[in-house]
C-alpha cells in the first residue's frame, strides 16, 4: 500500500482537483453511487421538525488514474488505505453535502481500491435533517425522513449523482438507504416488517436548474407513530392529570386542607 500511495497517489503528475473522466480525455460526467447504511435513529424532535441517524456515508465512483496491476504473484485484489488515509486531501472526491443537513459529525473512515481504479469510500457519521413534519392527524401522523445530496461545487456535467446500482438522470433507481434489523419505541419504522428483517429504499434524483443543471439524490424512509405508544404513556396520563384537577371543583369549599392537596397533587405530577 505504501509503494502504491508512493507511486499514484503522491505521485506528481495526480490532480486531485482535476475529474477523473477530464483527466482522462473524455467528456462524460463521473458517475458518483450514494448509499447511506443506516445503524441507528439517536432522536425525533417534534418541536424542531429534526431527527438525527447515525450510519455509514458510502461513496462510490472509478478514476481510472488509480488503477493497478493485481495479476502477478501475491497481488492484492483491492487496496485498503491506511486508516489515516483522507480522501479528499489526496484523490479527487465528489465533494458531497446535505441540503437538509443541520449538523453533521464524522467518525472512523474506510477507503479501498480495486485495480481497475473503482473507489468505495465509508464513513461513520451522525447525521441531524431538517424534516417538513406535520402532525394535524396525531396520534395517526406518518413522516417522510429524507437525506437530500448534491455535489458542492459541481455540476452534472462532471458529476452524475445517483444511489447505490442506480440510473443516471432523473427517476427512481437504486438503492440509497439499507438497514439491517431496527426498531423504535414510538415510531413504526418502513412499517412493522423493519424491525424483523431491516429494510431498503430508493433513492430519487431530481435535476435542479441554477444556471446549469446540477443532480439532486434524495435517499428516504417513512417512519409511522406507533398509536398504543402515544395512548399509555402521553394521553391517559393526560386525562389523569385533567381529572385530578377538576376533581378539587367537588371538594365542600369549607375544606380548605383537602382543596389546598388537590390543587398541589397536580404541581407534584409535573415535576
Amino acid at each position: 500500500v505504501k509503494e502504491y500511495l508512493a507511486q499514484v497517489i503522491m505521485n506528481s503528475n495526480y490532480d486531485k482537483e482535476v475529474s477523473p473522466n477530464e483527466a482522462c480525455g473524455s467528456d462524460e460526467p463521473v458517475k458518483v453511487e450514494f448509499q447511506f447504511a443506516l445503524v441507528y435513529i439517536g432522536s425525533i424532535s417534534q418541536m424542531l421538525g429534526q431527527v438525527t441517524l447515525g450510519g455509514y456515508f458510502r461513496q462510490y465512483w472509478k478514476d481510472p488514474r488509480l488503477a493497478f496491476d493485481s495479476t502477478g504473484d501475491g497481488c492484492p485484489k483491492t487496496l485498503t488505505m491506511p486508516v489515516k488515509f483522507k480522501p479528499t486531501d489526496h484523490i479527487w472526491t465528489p465533494t458531497l453535502y446535505i441540503d437538509n443537513g443541520v449538523t453533521w459529525r464524522q467518525g472512523a473512515s474506510f477507503t479501498s481500491v480495486s485495480p481497475d481504479g473503482s473507489v468505495f469510500t465509508s464513513e461513520e457519521a451522525s447525521i441531524t435533517l431538517k424534516l417538513n413534519m406535520r402532525f394535524d392527524r396525531i396520534p395517526f401522523d406518518q413522516h417522510k425522513v429524507f437525506m437530500e445530496l448534491a455535489s458542492y461545487s459541481m455540476d452534472s456535467d462532471t458529476v452524475r449523482l445517483m444511489a447505490k446500482d442506480g440510473k443516471a438522470g432523473a427517476g427512481t433507481s437504486g438503492i440509497g438507504m439499507t438497514t439491517t434489523k431496527i426498531e423504535d419505541p414510538v415510531w413504526w419504522i418502513e412499517g412493522r416488517e423493519a424491525a424483523k428483517s431491516g429494510f431498503s429504499t430508493p433513492g430519487e434524483v431530481v435535476v435542479k436548474d441554477f444556471g446549469s443543471d446540477w443532480d439532486y439524490l434524495t435517499v428516504s424512509f417513512e417512519v409511522t407513530r406507533r398509536t398504543k405508544y402515544l395512548v399509555d404513556n402521553v394521553l391517559l396520563q393526560d386525562l389523569m392529570f385533567l381529572a385530578v384537577c377538576y376533581m378539587g371543583f367537588f371538594v365542600d369549599p369549607g375544606v380548605a386542607p383537602a382543596r389546598a392537596a388537590m390543587a398541589v397533587i397536580p404541581v407534584l405530577i409535573m415535576r
